[in-house]
């Protein structure tokens, strides 16, 4: 996750969950023109089109932010690095 250009990554103090700062995606806008106004609205975006079911870090209180679980396999988790890359870099 690190190595997406945009995604700032902490390093997880415990549990199963990464909650990677998404700010630098909030105002741009995908290929159908649609503007991402809130780290809710990028969530939902990374599962519509690349399929990766995240949580807008705003329930948490934590506006500007998702919540990743890493409860899974090593191949799922680059499977969704891959995809939740893929999907960012298609805003503009």
């Amino acid at each position: 996750a690190s190595k997406i250009p945009g995604l700032k990554v902490n390093r997880p103090q415990g549990a199963f969950y990464l909650f990677p700062e998404v700010s630098a995606y909030i105002g741009k806008s995908t290929p159908e023109g649609k503007k991402l106004e809130s780290s809710s609205d990028i969530a939902m975006y990374l599962l519509e089109k690349g399929h990766v079911a995240t949580v807008d870090g705003g329930a948490f209180g934590m506006e500007g932010y998702i919540r990743l679980s890493y409860a899974t396999s090593d191949d799922n988790l680059r499977e969704a690095m891959r995809r939740i890359a893929e999907t960012l870099a298609t805003l503009k």
